[in-house]
């Protein structure tokens, strides 16, 4: 009984170091940079998988918010490994440049660690050596620059169902947030439009107020 006890201890230990967790990211990316809107973590004893997972999730997410905001440029992306063998910034991908003497970046590489991150980096810098380009370029860690806040408005937009006669049936309300001067009022009357014209008959039609 004593061996059975220490063998599934000794199994469960083994279980808890090897599991595997990825995170995958569903991030708005604007003009002046980029922000996470959801997260995904998935849990697995192979990481591929779990990274697999996490992404489908996403994915779907994102097809969804399409659906009713053509206009937003999302992106899902893997954080890293969520075991502790991260990179040392925070578990996300590490990047490394090709910078030249001014600090202008010719290229850049992101690995899900620095080592992977810099030895791409080294294998691309000595490919341009030896074609004569880059001479004098070298490979630095590149670091994300923290973007700074900015402020949110948030709009509303209402748009009516009028029948053949034009007598309203229903009225549908939709509000959107975003910075300021970002198209934010046309993105809540798009999504109001959508609502009305989901439930719109051949002989009813939809105005915006």
């Amino acid at each position: 009984m004593k061996r059975i006890l220490i063998a599934l201890a000794t199994l469960l230990t083994v279980s808890s170091v090897s599991a595997e967790v990825c995170t995958a990211t569903l991030d708005q990316q604007e003009r002046y940079g980029s922000y996470t809107i959801q997260r995904f973590v998935k849990f697995d004893y192979n990481y591929q998988r779990a990274c697999n997972e996490a992404l489908q999730d996403c994915r779907q997410e994102m097809r969804e918010r399409r659906r009713w905001d053509r206009n937003s440029n999302l992106t899902c992306n893997v954080e890293g490994r969520g075991n502790g063998n991260g990179n040392g910034n925070g578990n996300r991908n590490c990047s490394y440049d090709i910078q030249t003497q001014n600090g202008r970046v010719v290229d850049t590489f992101s690995r899900m660690s620095c080592r992977a991150a810099e030895d791409a980096c080294m294998r691309a810098l000595i490919q341009r050596n030896r074609n004569g380009r880059s001479l004098r370029a070298r490979c630095v860690q590149s670091y994300s620059r923290p973007t700074p806040p900015t402020r949110q408005v948030t709009k509303s937009c209402t748009v009516d169902k009028r029948g053949a006669r034009g007598n309203v049936k229903n009225s549908y309300t939709a509000q959107a947030t975003g910075r300021p001067n970002s198209g934010v009022q046309a993105k809540a009357c798009q999504k109001a439009m959508q609502k009305c014209q989901s439930t719109a008959s051949r002989r009813q039609y939809c105005t915006k107020r």
